[in-house]
């Protein structure tokens, strides 16, 4: 634990400069410490490495906090392994896959799971975390959708970003 507690803090830069790399890397490594839970972190690099957040459109901050939810959901669905998988670059923003290995969504609540108050938990006090992603995502020009998998969950994420070269 104190070897990963060592590792979030040297992740956990405040620059504004982080990749999109290393903001997911960061986030699931930071959740998995806080809720002592063990999860493989499979983040396929390449193109992940090479792009930063618009910072005007969308703070790091804010996009932690979408990958933060993400993340708990999955450790809730009993997932043991996250990954993130770059899909394309276009028009300035990343697409980008984020998976996991949990029980996944029931097919009778794919077309709910962004519905504000929506949950599969049964509490009354849930159901506002992906309606709220998906509100802030598309306020950027962005897109996140719950894509078809074998296993677990799966959304495609869109955000605006730029390049080293951008």
């Amino acid at each position: 634990v104190m070897q990963r507690t060592r590792e979030v803090k040297r992740i956990n830069k405040s620059s504004e400069d982080r990749t999109i790399y290393d903001l997911i890397e960061s986030t699931i490594l930071t959740v998995s410490v806080m809720r002592s839970e063990n999860i493989v972190n499979e983040i396929k690099k390449e193109g992940l490495d090479d792009y930063y957040l618009d910072q005007k459109l969308l703070t790091n901050w804010t996009f932690i906090n979408i990958l933060t939810n993400h993340v708990k959901n999955s450790i809730e669905a009993y997932a043991t392994t996250l990954t993130t998988q770059f899909i394309k670059v276009s028009k300035g923003k990343l697409s980008f896959l984020f998976s996991d290995d949990g029980n996944g969504i029931d097919p009778i609540y794919r077309k709910k799971v962004f519905e504000k108050g929506f949950s599969t938990k049964g509490k009354t006090d849930r159901g506002s975390g992906l309606s709220i992603n998906k509100d802030i995502i598309e306020s950027v020009g962005g897109h996140i959708k719950l894509v078809d998998s074998k296993y677990g969950t799966t959304f495609e994420i869109t955000i605006p970003v730029k390049g080293r070269n951008m």
